[in-house]
This record gives structure tokens, C-alpha cells and sequence, in this order.
């Protein structure tokens, strides 16, 4: 049996065999050029979905990184000013001792007296400490002064109380957060020297009242209150030796939950390229056998739809 093939029919078959092969050599010339597989979604939806979730993946996880990094700056702008703090404060512990000896005369307690109110003011200007524009001890308050004189003498503290939500979180991983500040009042406290009472009694916390109140019994050469701050003195060092502890756990902290990132965000980078990039030696190849594909396809088509005719049979 015979069958009579047109000549549209035969055209439209080389047409569309040249079509087909010239998709096939634009798809594996754009692989080339851009050394991806997924340069479009409609190349691969699945895998293109795949290399979207994985963005969002590294994207959030460098974050994370990022977060403590610049975390870590400020938490050592921290450590150095608890490691001041401890230096002040052990400064003072010796000077309370020699001062305990009774044999010491008003003048020299007087003397250690001042050293100790320079030591006062060294304590607040550390309580003031600043990294990149905010105030490490004011709690959430970050742009406010933490610590300034008071109108009738001692130190007002003004940053976010410890009993509220001072503390400044940062996110480390998913659903994880963790605190890289302390508040000031926590640790330095304050000191109100013109307190209600008779006589008036001085009220305040932390290191900053057990300075003033050592700074006043040297004024009045009292050796029971002298002897009697050493102990608060020794509280005030490991309080401070505490938190210092405590950040410097934080920090180990975040090197090995960046450690641990880093190890996802290098086996995620390794399953997206075997998902969107080629291998260059074997697109070019493949591109080199298409051309050729592509180059015959034509040649036979222009051969064929010069010799077809619609006298033209097929047997079947």
C-alpha cells in the first residue's frame, strides 16, 4: 500500500525536528554560558523549588552568623570592662586593708579616701562605656546616659531596671536566643547620698554603695565600717568574676554554634550546585554534539524540501 506525502506535511515534519534541535542547542548554550543548569523554573520546577528553600536556608543561617559576630565585638568591649571593673575593685580591697590598720592617722585615710573617689569615678566612666554608639550597661535603653551624678551627691542610675526586661537577645540558631548584656543596676547598682531619715541614712546597691559607704568611713575614720567593707568588696570582685564567666561562655558558645553552621552552610552549598550547576567540560561537549545535531537536521531538511513533491509516495 502507498501513501501520498504532502509537501506542507513533510516541511512542517523538518520544521519541527529543526525546532526541537535548536531549543535543545539554546538550553545547552545557555548551560554553558552560564555554567547552570537552572536557569529558568521551567528548566526544573522540583529542583528549582529545591534551590529556592536552600537560599532561604543559607540566607537565614549566615544571618545567624552575622548576628554574632557583631555580638562578639561588643560582648569583648564587655570583657574588658568587667575585666576593669575587677582591677578597681581589687585596687580598692587593698587600700581597704591598709586602711583597717588603727595605727593609720586621719591623714592617711584621708589620702586613701581620695584615691578611693577617683576610683568611684573611673567605676562610672566604665559604667558608661559605649560600643558603637550604645550604652553597654543601660539595658534596652541603649541611648541613654546609664549612670550620672546625683543632684545632692552619690550616682542615679537611669538605663532598664533589672526587675524588667532589660536584657538584649540576639537570635543564634532557629527558635534560639540568648542575652549579651547585663543590666547596670544589676551589677554596679547606685547610690542615693541624701536618703530620707533621721539621721539620713544613704541608700543604693551593688559596688558603687559598697565605694561610698568605705569612702565614708575613711572620712570619719571608722575601722569597724572599714573592716566591714573588705567582705563586700569580696562579694562585689566575684560578682563581677561571675558575669564575667558567664559572657566568656556565651562566647565559647558562639564558636561552636558558628562552627556547626559553618558545617551546614557548606554541605547545603554542595547539594544546590549538584542541583543548578554543570560540569563545563561536559556542556561544552554536549553543545559541540548538538551544533552538529542541529547543523545535519538542517542540512536534510534543505535537501528534502527541495526534491518533495506532492507525486511524492510512501510505502507503508
Amino acid at each position: 500500500m502507498y501513501l501520498r506525502t504532502t509537501t506542507a506535511a513533510t516541511n512542517n515534519s523538518m520544521l519541527d525536528y529543526i525546532m526541537n534541535n535548536q531549543s535543545k542547542y539554546n538550553e545547552l548554550s545557555a548551560q554553558a554560558s552560564s555554567q547552570k543548569k537552572l536557569n529558568t523554573p521551567s528548566d526544573n520546577p522540583t529542583d528549582a523549588i529545591s534551590v529556592l528553600n536552600i537560599n532561604k536556608n543559607l540566607s537565614q543561617l549566615n544571618g545567624y552568623v552575622t548576628n554574632m559576630s557583631q555580638s562578639q565585638n561588643e560582648l569583648n568591649v564587655l570583657d574588658n570592662s568587667l575585666a576593669s571593673l575587677t582591677s578597681n575593685l581589687q585596687r580598692v580591697h587593698d587600700l581597704a586593708v591598709q586602711a583597717s590598720n588603727e595605727t593609720n592617722t586621719p591623714a592617711t585615710l584621708n589620702n586613701i579616701k581620695t584615691e578611693i573617689d577617683q576610683i568611684i569615678q573611673s567605676v562610672k566612666e566604665t559604667g558608661n562605656t559605649q560600643y558603637n554608639g550604645s550604652y553597654i550597661f543601660a539595658g534596652t535603653n541603649v541611648g541613654q546616659v546609664p549612670f550620672e551624678d546625683g543632684a545632692d551627691g552619690g550616682i542615679t542610675y537611669t538605663g532598664t531596671p533589672q526587675d524588667k526586661d532589660y536584657q538584649r537577645y540576639i537570635q543564634i540558631s532557629d527558635k534560639v536566643q540568648t542575652a549579651i548584656n547585663v543590666s547596670g543596676d544589676k551589677l554596679l547598682g547606685s547610690y542615693d547620698a541624701d536618703a530620707s531619715g533621721t539621721p539620713p541614712v544613704p541608700t543604693g546597691s551593688g559596688i558603687f554603695k559598697t565605694l561610698y559607704d568605705l569612702s565614708n568611713a575613711l572620712g570619719k575614720s571608722d575601722f569597724t565600717a572599714i573592716r566591714s567593707s573588705l567582705d563586700k568588696v569580696q562579694t562585689d570582685i566575684q560578682n563581677t568574676s561571675n558575669e564575667r564567666t558567664n559572657f566568656a561562655s556565651i562566647t565559647n558558645r558562639f564558636d561552636m554554634t558558628k562552627t556547626s553552621i559553618k558545617a551546614n552552610v557548606t554541605q547545603l552549598t554542595s547539594f544546590k550546585s549538584s542541583l543548578e550547576d554543570v560540569d563545563l567540560a561536559t556542556a561544552m561537549t554536549n553543545l559541540a554534539n548538538q551544533e552538529l545535531a542541529l547543523k545535519a537536521t538542517m542540512a536534510v531538511a534543505a535537501k528534502t524540501m527541495q526534491s518533495s513533491s506532492l507525486l511524492d509516495y510512501t510505502a507503508v
